[in-house]
Order: structure tokens, then sequence, then C-alpha cells
């Protein structure tokens, strides 16, 4: 708490009742009335990046197009680009952990488009014949 106190720039945070997670939880009422309003003047990423300098241990909420732009999570190589037939180059989430230095992701392959794979699916693993597949398509099934 010695940390958050200099960061936030509230001393009553040294208080010994705030020194344990027991402590927190029990006066969390009294420790949000501390910090809500200093945490409040911060813009989020401006925050954590703050925050994360002084190794404090913070994360923020983000929405899907700031996760896929986060700086932390491309310098950490979370992201691997895979191309698309349709829509070209993507960005894609990794296996959450890198092997050797490199994401285990790099190089694969896309999500199949819909109806992709009828044909390996239900002829090669279902064993179904070319007129059983076109019968179903036919009638709106596949």
């Amino acid at each position: 708490m010695e940390t958050w106190a200099d960061f936030l720039g509230e001393p009553r945070l040294r208080d010994p009742k705030f020194g344990t997670r027991q402590g927190r939880a029990q006066h969390w009422q009294e420790l949000l009335a501390l910090v809500e309003g200093k945490l409040a003047r911060w813009k989020a990423r401006d925050f954590m990046k703050e925050a994360m300098d002084r190794r404090l241990v913070v994360g923020v909420v983000q929405s899907p197009d700031e996760v896929v732009h986060c700086p932390h999570l491309a310098e950490r190589g979370s992201f691997v680009a895979l191309e698309h037939p349709e829509l070209g180059t993507l960005q894609y989430p990794g296996a959450g952990f890198l092997i050797d230095g490199a994401n285990p992701a790099a190089g694969g392959r896309v999500a199949p488009r819909l109806g992709e794979h009828n044909a390996v699916i239900y002829g090669g693993e279902l064993g179904l014949s070319t007129e059983e597949i076109a019968s179903l398509h036919a009638a709106g099934v596949i």
C-alpha cells in the first residue's frame, strides 16, 4: 500500500487497517472512498501505463478494438496475422503463451467459412454420398 499511497498521492492509504487483504476487505467502503476520486482523474491507458511502470499489477477493461491495438499485447506477441480468403489479413489471438519466443499460433489457419468443409465432414467423416449431400444442401439443411 506504500506504493499505491505514493502513486495516488493519498497518504491515508498507509493506514495499517489497509495493510492486509483482510483489512482492505473489511474496510472496503472507506478504501473505495479514498481511491475513487483519485482514479477517476486518469484515462484508462495512461493509468495502466503509469501503474505498470511502478510495477503495480493492474489491468483495464478494453473494447475489442482496443484489445487488438493494445501496445502491451502487441509487444508480448499475443496476436498473429492470418490471411482470411474474403477479408484479407486479420489479427487473431494467439495461444496466450510463447514457445522459444514465438507464438505457436503463428502460421495457423483462420476459422473455416460456413460450409467450407461440408464435403470433408459429411462425405469423409459421416460417409454420406455426393447425392445425399446435394439433397441436404437443396433442402437448406446445410
